[in-house]
């Protein structure tokens, strides 16, 4: 198995002192990826998440909303389909293989945008992250899904509660149907009910792409990052107290050496895998 490391467009909210810290101007934006996973195997790709579409890089008012596009600052890149294209044209990956399956670690907008570049692809997703898709309760469920992502009915994979019935070094893990054994999915709730992690054995040892459970990685360093991305996560966190048992318990293992952990849009942590 190759890992390629793909960001499907980024966030640059406004005031980085604020938003992002680290070097740069203070009142400057920020810049956050959207790190998504691109798995190829011997008969086939899997994408882990899909990132921002067209619709989301070119009107993202319109496509995402005022606050994604606004306060988020979402920012236009190249699409996973247009990555992988580019990838197949100069031989980095065989042209042959297509894109069978996506691996979601949840269904907020940012990361299902890409979907429907590969509508015939199986969509793999813990069920309680699917029926609040379904059946959002509230407005804030409401504003975080996209209807408009998911209007070619996705081939949907939905794995219940009690599937995750694997220990991995303490976590709930769940074997992925008709995919390798080398991968897991690992349910981290809190910022959503669902919400999950990838799990993926190498010959270096375990990787875990733990998705959104932090936003910023002076949490796993132990340390806090700015206070505009304490509150933004204390706002989206639909339950609160397991945000913060996840965030600890993720941590711990990146601290035991036992996994190389990373999230969804911390830029250090994506520039470094990118470049390993």
């Amino acid at each position: 198995m190759r890992i390629h490391h793909l960001t499907v467009g980024y966030f640059r909210p406004p005031l980085r002192g604020l938003t992002q810290g680290g070097e740069g101007r203070w009142l400057g934006r920020s810049k956050y990826v959207i790190h998504c996973l691109l798995l190829e195997l011997e008969d086939r790709l899997v994408l882990v998440d899909s990132g921002l579409g067209r619709d989301d890089m070119n009107s993202p008012t319109m496509s995402l909303g005022w606050g994604m596009a606004w306060f988020g600052g979402a920012s236009p890149g190249e699409t996973a389909a247009r990555q992988i294209s580019a990838l197949q044209a100069s031989n980095a990956i065989r042209p042959s293989l297509r894109v069978t399956d996506v691996i979601l670690t949840h269904l907020d907008k940012d990361h299902t945008g890409g979907l429907c570049d590969f509508p015939q692809a199986r969509v793999h997703v813990h069920s309680l992250e699917h029926a609040a898709w379904k059946r959002p309760k509230g407005p804030t469920l409401g504003q975080r899904y996209s209807g408009r992502h998911l209007a070619h009915k996705p081939l949907w994979e939905n794995y219940a509660a009690e599937e995750y019935s694997d220990d991995w070094f303490g976590f709930r893990a769940a074997r992925l149907r008709d995919l390798p054994g080398t991968l897991r999915m690992i349910h981290l709730p809190g910022h959503t009910l669902g919400h999950c992690g990838l799990a993926i054995y190498t010959s270096q040892g375990w990787l875990l792409h733990a998705g959104d459970c932090v936003y910023h990685s002076a949490w796993l360093q132990g340390s806090q990052p700015p206070p505009a991305i304490r509150l933004t996560e204390r706002m989206l966190a639909q339950d609160w107290r397991a945000w913060n048992a996840t965030r600890e318990q993720v941590t711990a293992l990146r601290e035991s050496g036992n996994a190389v952990v990373f999230t969804s849009h911390d830029p250090e942590m994506f520039r470094k895998l990118k470049h390993s």
